[in-house]
């Protein structure tokens, strides 16, 4: 007999719950802001802590369309710093006057004399006695004017919690995650990071605003035993590599994956596939104030279709950014994001669908909210 002759609303809704479980998390297109839920190691990795909120509204003028929403937190706390030996001075020394006083023209207006180094000599006593007479204070911001800070890798510890949660429909799904990152310095120039995860994943269908056809169908009294739903409990688990301008990193999901529920549906041969992720960026300083940032999130799936995504962003003057973003085969993206204060980013991103579901929506919505945690001015995020 031909099931699908016969299948029903309920039966169409379980596939695409399903499917849901298959993916492990709702895809997200600011997925900079959740990060470390695609790698734990990525969990502390800016300069300061923070937290960040958002909202998803996918297919918009759907009815029953996905909905998501998601919390994520980020808390650094720093170790010891390493020095790795010290750069060349570009002065001699902490105020080289000798090289002060070479830097000051003779004026062209000025009276002849029969030796011109008197001059530099008359700018190099009037620079000496002027450095007597500063305070000590005074003296300590020259020295950090004069000379270039020494390279200083740090250790650091990355504790960070995210809940994602997603409503389509008379289907609801939530992830609630834990992580937890150590960053080591490698080198002067490299840092490295390795760090881990708990999550679980809860998926429930609300069966009883179902019209069901067949009530005595075996996958319908199945969900019906469990009360609708089903908890998996799994670790992510990844290493990253970063510099100034470079960020590489690997995660595996699923290791240690079990299903937590009261009975083991018959829909998948395995409830939680294993997921690959890799995850690539660059910051290229394009003039002064100028920064552009290319990332690569790839999604190497054991039985749902894998992903490809491409971004690039240019942020200005760190208080502005604008980008775009291309999901293989699925939707090309744009997003913006500007710092209302300097410690409060506003984010927006629309999605075109390229599959067959854009003649039938206006498109996806997102917005978030990031809160950086900072005494005064915060510094360049390190991922927008």
């Amino acid at each position: 007999m031909n099931l699908f002759k016969y299948i029903s609303s309920v039966l169409l809704l379980l596939f695409f719950m399903a499917h849901q479980v298959h993916a492990q998390q709702p895809h997200v297109t600011q997925y900079s802001e959740i990060i470390s839920t695609y790698n734990p190691a990525f969990t502390g990795i800016e300069n300061f802590s923070d937290f960040n909120l958002g909202v998803r509204q996918q297919w918009a003028g759907d009815e029953g369309a996905p909905t998501t929403m998601f919390f994520n937190s980020n808390f650094t706390i720093e170790g010891k710093r390493k020095r790795f030996g010290r750069r060349k001075l570009k002065y001699k020394s902490p105020y080289d006057i000798d090289k002060l006083a070479e830097e000051v023209e003779y004026p062209e207006n000025a009276l002849m004399i029969s030796d011109p180094s008197l001059f530099h000599r008359y700018v190099k006593d009037s620079i000496k006695t002027s450095v007597r007479r500063m305070d000590s204070k005074t003296k300590s911001a020259l020295r950090k004017k004069l000379r270039q800070k020494s390279f200083r890798s740090q250790l650091k510890h990355g504790l960070g919690a995210a809940v994602l949660y997603q409503e389509a429909g008379v289907f609801t799904s939530y992830q609630v995650n834990g992580s937890y990152a150590f960053h080591m310095p490698i080198s002067r120039k490299w840092q490295a990071a390795i760090g881990v995860a708990g999550v679980y994943s809860n998926n429930r269908l609300n069966v009883s605003d179902l019209t069901i056809r067949d009530v005595n169908d075996p996958t319908y009294i199945d969900y019906q035993s469990i009360g609708g739903a089903e908890g998996y409990g799994y670790l992510n688990v990844g290493a990253t590599i970063y510099n100034e301008h470079f960020y590489a990193g690997y995660s595996y999901t699923n290791m240690l994956g079990s299903s937590l529920g009261e009975s083991q549906l018959q829909l998948n041969e395995k409830a939680i596939e294993d997921v690959h992720n890799i995850l690539l960026g660059l910051r290229i300083e394009a003039g002064t104030k100028m920064l552009l940032t290319p990332g690569i999130l790839v999604q190497q799936k054991q039985l749902s279709p894998s992903v490809v995504n491409l971004s690039m962003k240019a942020v200005y003057d760190n208080k502005l950014m604008v980008g775009a973003y291309y999901r293989h085969k699925e939707s090309v993206d744009f997003m913006a994001g500007i710092m209302i204060t300097d410690a409060i980013k506003v984010g927006y991103a629309f999605d075109y669908a390229l599959t067959e579901l854009k003649t039938n929506n206006v498109g996806t919505h997102e917005v978030s909210l990031r809160f950086m945690m900072v005494k005064g001015k915060a510094p360049s995020p390190y991922i927008w």
